[in-house]
């Protein structure tokens, strides 16, 4: 669990633990503190993740690769502006496919959870209110805007768990002379696309599933190992 999910999760139970009555969080101002609360784990992973390319900056300094550094002096100047280059993915190493993947599950979960919040205070103010922050939350914006929009092959892992086709020999059926299905093909009956390029396998050492594809598809991967209690 990161950092961010354990933040939101306990903000989530201070929020959903309040008496929703006119009195308590029943007026317009107590409401828009109250999803100012409930945005606060996106607001601060916007902006740690400002400060993650920083510190990646300083890691290739301290490697000696200074044309490196100078491109991402320039990722940097665009991030806060809100926009995101074409970079080539061994400058930023995972940190496109953890802005992606980290981004959308906390969006998710305060779309869970201010969905929640309108279906007990039951106003169409509210309602209203709960409906604009969704859709402004789901705009695509700076990186995320220009990953998802693009046809870019990115990279994540997951680290997983559970006795599955994956875990029996990787990717490889003869280190079991059984005929698994590989994690790509695993994958795509679950309906991930592979353009080509992109990839899929397992890592028998440290039991992860590493994906590079679209930003879109990893999203749809983080959605089936999830469902399917893999992580």
């Amino acid at each position: 669990m990161t950092k961010h999910t354990t933040i939101f999760r306990i903000t989530i139970l201070g929020l959903i633990a309040m008496p929703y009555c006119s009195g308590c969080f029943g007026n317009e101002p107590q409401w828009k503190e109250g999803i100012a609360k409930l945005e606060k784990p996106l607001v601060d992973f916007r902006k740690n993740f400002g400060q993650a390319l920083i510190r990646h900056s300083a890691a290739l300094q301290n490697k000696g690769r200074i044309e490196d550094v100078k491109k991402m002096s320039e990722v940097i100047k665009l991030y806060e502006s809100g926009d995101w280059p074409e970079v080539d993915s061994r400058i930023l190493g995972n940190l496109e496919g953890n802005y992606i993947i980290h981004f959308e599950r906390i969006r998710k979960q305060f779309e869970k959870t201010i969905r929640s919040a309108a279906a007990k205070i039951n106003d169409p103010a509210f309602n209203a209110m709960a409906e604009e922050k969704m859709k402004y939350w789901r705009q695509p914006w700076g990186p995320y805007k220009l990953l998802t929009e693009r046809d870019r092959l990115i990279a994540y892992q997951w680290k997983v768990k559970g006795s599955i086709q994956m875990r029996a020999g990787g990717d490889n059926p003869a280190l079991t002379g059984n005929p698994k299905k590989s994690t790509k093909e695993i994958l795509e009956n679950a309906g991930i696309t592979f353009q080509p390029g992109a990839s899929a396998f397992y890592n028998t050492g440290d039991s992860t599933v590493i994906v590079r594809n679209q930003a879109g598809q990893l999203i749809l991967v983080d959605e089936f190992l999830s469902s399917t209690n893999l992580q």
